[in-house]
């Protein structure tokens, strides 16, 4: 590209690295493959962010091109209804019941909260357990980034600010007794920048 991308999230070797590899897989699959190679702790939802802001495209429209040979070709009549099909209302017999736990893409544990198929992350079902709603725009992180700990000395709230500056501070390999520090870290940086915004507004 051109323009030199600059960002307070990653460096200029990871990004090189995340517009190239935007091309072969989409953000979910490549947040596992970035936080491997890098030992970072991004989302795929921050990548989306990211790529969408520097307006990043990966070059995938997901169609048909043109000459292509779709899926059902050479398969008249056997996609329509007969009598093993499934009717409005028929229970599914693989359906999931709610409290069902599995790992999602980005290896992080989800379970079923209600029908029929909303999922949710772990981590925010046991911190609403204990404190209730959690406010928009908020996450609940876990601490030492390993996915599987889930007990409420191991997580976090925070805004999605305060998660971009953690990620940023390398928060989940920080050793146990340095993370309130940056927490709190991150949390004045993430006020500096919301009053900055206001400032530039009120100007």
């Amino acid at each position: 590209m051109s323009k030199e991308i600059r960002s307070r999230l990653f460096s200029q070797q990871e990004i090189k690295y995340l517009i190239a590899e935007y091309q072969k897989f989409e953000a979910t699959k490549l947040a596992v493959k970035f936080n491997k190679k890098y030992k970072r702790d991004i989302t795929a939802n921050q990548l989306k962010f990211f790529f969408k802001n520097n307006k990043i495209t990966c070059g995938r429209t997901g169609r048909f091109e043109k000459g292509s040979t779709p899926w059902s070709k050479g398969t008249v009549g056997l996609a329509k209804p007969n009598s093993g099909s499934f009717s409005k209302g028929d229970l599914v017999w693989n359906r999931k019941p709610v409290g069902t736990e599995r790992e999602n893409p980005d290896g992080y544990i989800i379970i079923k909260t209600a029908e029929p198929s909303t999922w949710e992350f772990k981590q925010r079902v046991m911190w609403e357990t204990h404190f209730g709603k959690i406010p928009a725009g908020h996450f609940v992180r876990i601490k030492n980034g390993s996915r599987s700990d889930f007990g409420i000395d191991d997580l976090c709230l925070v805004s999605a600010k305060e998660s971009m500056y953690l990620s940023h501070l390398n928060f989940a390999s920080a050793k146990k007794e340095l993370q309130p520090v940056m927490l709190t870290l991150a949390r004045i940086q993430a006020k500096e920048s919301e009053l900055k915004k206001l400032n530039q507004r009120v100007a």
